[in-house]
């Protein structure tokens, strides 16, 4: 358990880095955005975020992004399904709900 929170602990200050824009419609934020929405109340912290999402991804998250999709903030999480295949879920950041959960193309 303690290795899991050490673990967990450094994936959060290495994904804690700004996410840059790569062409998608969604807008993408840096930690500055994140930040802000967290303090106003509109996300819930990614510690519970991940650790909602455990049952799906296991300790097989790769990266996360924070996104905004027609006015929603979304994570989506990037992880290794079990035959090695990369995955996709958004998670809705206030409440914790899983929107999708797709094969990344």
């Amino acid at each position: 358990m303690k290795n899991n929170v050490i673990l967990l602990t450094a994936f959060i200050a290495f994904f804690a880095a700004p996410v840059l824009a790569d062409g998608d419609d969604d807008e993408k934020y840096g930690l500055e955005a994140l930040m802000e929405a967290r303090r106003a109340g509109h996300v819930l912290p990614l510690i519970t975020i991940l650790s909602q999402i455990h049952p799906i991804t296991g300790d097989n998250v790769v990266d996360v992004e924070f996104e905004q999709d027609d006015g929603r903030y979304k994570y989506g999480i990037y992880y290794l399904d079990d035959k090695g295949r990369r995955r996709e879920v958004y998670m809705d950041v206030q409440s914790g709900d899983v929107l999708e959960d797709e094969l990344d193309d």
